[in-house]
């Protein structure tokens, strides 16, 4: 399967509906000042990149339509700034295999500003590895993890 990023993104279920004009405008809402929007703005665009690879990885899985190679495996880390809230909490440590579209439901980020991140394995996780519970409802839903993203000095922080 050969999708364009737009397509890729529109894919997950958090990412396709937070394009950056959004983005710019819940920090505009919020009167964040302009560079620490700018900062937060240029940190979630590059989260978008780098979520590309497993997106296009869960897409070309063998349960999705046209895969073909073995479905890769990720890990959950919950390390970014900000609180995590119970549910990425839950998750952290946990691992998922990317073998369809229906994994994209427990593949971070989870809102704006969500402080997991996914973590591609070498191979399939050792025995007895916490893996994330797909019966389990999805994380996603929510648009902000918290109205701290629009007060963090973002510009000022390390990236």
């Amino acid at each position: 399967m050969n999708a364009t990023p737009a397509a890729l993104l529109e894919a997950h279920p958090t990412l396709r509906r937070l394009s950056g004009q959004v983005v710019w405008c819940l920090f505009e809402d919020a009167e964040t000042p302009a560079a620490h929007a700018q900062a937060f703005l240029d940190r979630y665009e590059a989260a978008k990149a780098e979520a590309l690879p497993l997106l296009a990885a869960a897409l070309a899985a063998p349960g999705a339509p046209g895969g073909e190679d073995a479905a890769p495996w990720v890990r959950i880390r919950v390390d970014g700034p900000g609180p995590a809230c119970a549910a990425c909490a839950a998750l952290d440590g946990r691992c998922l295999r990317l073998d369809g579209p229906e994994a994209l439901a427990f593949l971070p980020p989870f809102a704006l500003g969500c402080p997991a991140r996914a973590e591609r394995l070498p191979g399939a996780p050792g025995r007895g590895a916490p893996l994330v519970d797909r019966a389990a409802p999805s994380p996603h839903g929510r648009l902000v993890c918290g109205q701290w993203i629009f007060t963090h000095p973002w510009a000022d922080a390390r990236p």
